[in-house]
């Protein structure tokens, strides 16, 4: 054999090559929001694992209803697994949930803190444009008062 087939030879060997990852996500300038996903997947685990214990089943019974294998539901709950929006979806239908059910939902304000936010920017407004809320309310009182009127005699 000569020195150029031997070198074929040894080339059509498939190479092994292994890869080494050093340094951290601050080396390369990214910084994953690791924090808030296992605050997200914590969230998820809890909203799955209450709903699936008030309805008083085990996570086999849940995973067969959902059409998914026990340890996909074990490590949703457990918040040691990203599940699958697919997932997602087949484990909330099968808890009878909407999916948006599982995600966190920004605090809605109040009722009266919306009133008085509202009262406050048309107030704000009023005494922009030269009138104020006492002038406001004698004219509606007066509207109305012809409102009645008009009932009460076509009445």
């Amino acid at each position: 054999m000569d020195d150029e087939s031997h070198h074929a030879r040894k080339s059509s060997k498939p190479l092994s090559t292994t890869i080494k990852v050093t340094g951290s996500s601050s080396d390369t300038g990214r910084s994953p929001d690791l924090k808030g996903r296992d605050a997200l997947l914590a969230h998820v685990a809890e909203k799955i694992q209450g709903a699936r214990q008030l309805r008083g089943l085990t996570q086999d019974q849940l995973a067969a209803m959902a059409g998914c294998a026990p340890l996909t539901i074990t490590h949703v709950e457990s918040g040691r697994r990203n599940p699958t929006l697919k997932s997602l979806a087949a484990i909330a239908l099968a808890l009878e949930l909407d999916i948006s059910d599982l995600f966190p939902r920004k605090a809605q304000p109040a009722a009266d803190t919306v009133v008085t936010n509202t009262v406050n920017q048309v107030e704000a407004e009023l005494d922009r444009i030269g009138t104020s809320m006492v002038k406001i309310r004698s004219l509606v009182a007066i509207r109305s008062d012809h409102v009645d009127d008009g009932i009460k005699s076509k009445g």
